[in-house]
């Protein structure tokens, strides 16, 4: 019955969960749970006595940030697209992997084989991005901002590190103009 209802209002996926109320507060809730593109999460809740409705979500009134939230957990959970997004996940997350590996490659040829005294590797030359093209250094940059706006926590990391540099920079240029 609550299924039949729910149909006549706005709930039109093949997968629903309907959900009982605990007590004689509580409204009868049916909800869409299915997970694939377009994505159908409606909801509907109906008074036990009455059989009214009250209280109705729909995915179409959620916000845009919303809306690229849940499509962002389901396409990282595999849900979304079916077997080709799993497939795509996986490649990412053998990605991930595969430069986890190739930094400590990195790092192993960056050590310090021969003299004791140095605890690290080798660092690049300071300055090295004057040499490189202009477009090369904008791209880096929008990316990084990008990056930053879509990934709040990262950009925070990355500005610390961008200014963790630059006050190391400006302490060894002040240190090389005393000698």
């Amino acid at each position: 019955m609550m299924l039949s209802l729910a149909r006549q209002i706005n709930i039109d996926s093949t997968q629903v969960e309907i959900l009982p109320p605990e007590d004689a507060s509580q409204a009868w809730v049916v909800q869409e749970i299915q997970r694939s593109y377009p994505t159908q999460v409606d909801a509907v809740a109906f008074d036990p006595d009455t059989m009214e409705v009250t209280d109705q979500v729909d995915f179409s009134d959620y916000g845009l940030v919303s809306k690229l939230a849940r499509w962002g957990i389901d396409i990282h959970m595999g849900t979304m697209f079916g077997l080709a997004n799993q497939i795509v996940m996986f490649l990412v997350a053998i990605a991930i992997a595969a430069m986890v590996v190739w930094g400590y490659v990195m790092w192993w040829q960056r050590r310090p084989k021969h003299d004791p005294s140095r605890r690290f590797g080798i660092t690049p030359a300071r300055g090295v991005l004057r040499g490189a093209p202009w477009w090369g250094v904008a791209a880096v940059v929008v990316g990084a901002v990008a990056v930053g706006v879509l990934l709040p926590l990262v950009g925070l990391s990355l500005i610390a590190f961008v200014l963790v540099d630059a006050f190391l920079a400006l302490r060894a240029r002040r240190r090389g103009a005393r000698t």
